[in-house]
C-alpha cells in the first residue's frame, strides 16, 4: 500500500525496538502482549494492544489508544492543552478536566479491563 511501511515483529519472541519517525508521519502500532510507548509524536497515532501497557508521552497530535487488558499511562506535555475521551469498561476510569485551548490535542483512550492514569494526576492541564 502506498504511503505505508510495515514493520512485522509478530513471529519474533521478545522483540524490542525503537522507531523514530520524521515529522508529519502518522503511525499505527498493533500488538498482542507487551508495551507500546508513543513519545513526542507530532502526527496522529493509533495503538492497539491485547495485554500490557500503552504509554502516551508528550503527545503533539491526536492519539487513539485501545487496550484489552492492562494500563494506559499518560505523561502530558505541560506546554500543551489536551482533551480527553476516556473509557474503561471494568476498572479505574479517570475524570480529567479538558483544556479550553482551541488547539487542545485529543487523547482518545479505551481500556476493557484495567486502568488509565496520568503522570500528573494531581495537576490540571494548562489553558
Amino acid at each position: 500500500v502506498q504511503g505505508k511501511n510495515l514493520l512485522q515483529l509478530a513471529k519474533s519472541q521478545g522483540s524490542k525496538c525503537e522507531v523514530q519517525l520524521p515529522s508529519g508521519v502518522s503511525v499505527q502500532v498493533k500488538g498482542k502482549n507487551g508495551q507500546i510507548t508513543l513519545e513526542n509524536l507530532d502526527s496522529e497515532a493509533q495503538a492497539y494492544l491485547v495485554n500490557g501497557k500503552i504509554e502516551v508521552a508528550r503527545a503533539g497530535a491526536t492519539v487513539k489508544a485501545t487496550l484489552e487488558n492492562g494500563r494506559i499511562e499518560v505523561d502530558p506535555d505541560p506546554a500543551r492543552g489536551y482533551r480527553y475521551q476516556t473509557k474503561v469498561d471494568l476498572g479505574v476510569s479517570p475524570s480529567w478536566t479538558d483544556s479550553k485551548a482551541p488547539d487542545a490535542i485529543l487523547l482518545d483512550l479505551n481500556v476493557k479491563r484495567g486502568s488509565i492514569s496520568r503522570q500528573d494526576d494531581s495537576a490540571e492541564d494548562g489553558e
